[in-house]
């Protein structure tokens, strides 16, 4: 019997014995493992347990080996994460995090001060949310002319402001990845520039027609990396919410 519970894949049947037997299987998350016809193949490999496997009666935990797949990144703790870097954003840049309700289609907002993000959001918009307005925070509170970029555009915007806007987008990035290197996340390099790259594109597409779209249409694998940048020293001031502006 085969079921899916989260991100594992669960088999239980019955040994020899008679007595009852579980597998938990893990299948990493990669590009590769997505499509059921190649998870099926994963899960017709051999299964090789870890030491210490226990007889029937006992539960019995192991990891499928695939020569293609042994190597498939583990699954980023999105949670986890994002607990982490709120209580650094808080405690050591003194910037408030706040969970509310935010409108539709705002996800988050901020004010120079402060961070808001909508309570609907998942684990990993909320992990990318806090690094990318934590880095429009820092622009907000070291380059003056940053807040005036970073403003609402009424589509559609002239393509000449693309370049700044672009500009602007990556270094909040960079500074957002830079955040998550200083308490040692350093595995999502990969997801958080697939993440900014996406939500680029997102942005320039409703600049230039005025419509919202569906966010994941716009993600690709391997984007180009990210570059972390040196987080200056700064005091957090107030200024306004962008409750008009585009916060994905």
């Amino acid at each position: 019997m085969l079921e899916r519970a989260s991100d594992a894949y669960c088999i239980s049947g019955r040994g020899r014995s008679g007595s009852g037997v579980f597998l938990r299987v893990h299948l990493e998350k990669h590009a590769a493992c997505k499509n059921p016809k190649e998870q099926s193949k994963v899960l017709g490999t051999e299964v090789r347990a870890g030491a210490g496997v226990r007889r029937p009666n006992r539960v019995i935990l192991v990891t499928l080996v695939a020569s293609r797949f042994y190597n498939c990144p583990m699954p980023i703790p999105f949670s986890a994460y994002a607990a982490r870097v709120q209580e650094h954003i808080e405690h050591h840049y003194g910037i408030r995090v706040v969970t509310r309700d935010i409108p539709d289609p705002l996800t988050g907002d901020l004010n120079g001060e402060e961070i808001d993000i909508d309570f609907a959001v998942t684990a990993e918009q909320k992990l990318f949310l806090l690094g990318h307005l934590f880095g429009h925070t820092v622009q907000w509170n070291t380059n003056s002319s940053s807040f005036d970029i970073g403003k609402q555009y009424k589509p559609p915007v002239n393509e000449k402001l693309f370049p700044a806007v672009l500009c602007y987008e990556g270094e909040a990035a960079s500074y957002g990845l830079a955040l998550m290197h200083e308490i040692g996340i350093t595995d999502v390099d990969q997801w958080f520039s697939n993440y900014t790259a996406a939500d680029q594109r997102y942005l320039l597409h409703f600049y230039r027609t005025g419509d919202k779209g569906v966010f994941h249409e716009f993600w690709r694998e391997r984007a180009r990396l990210v570059e972390p940048k040196g987080i200056p020293k700064f005091v957090p001031r107030k200024r306004v919410f962008r409750m008009d502006g585009v916060v994905i």
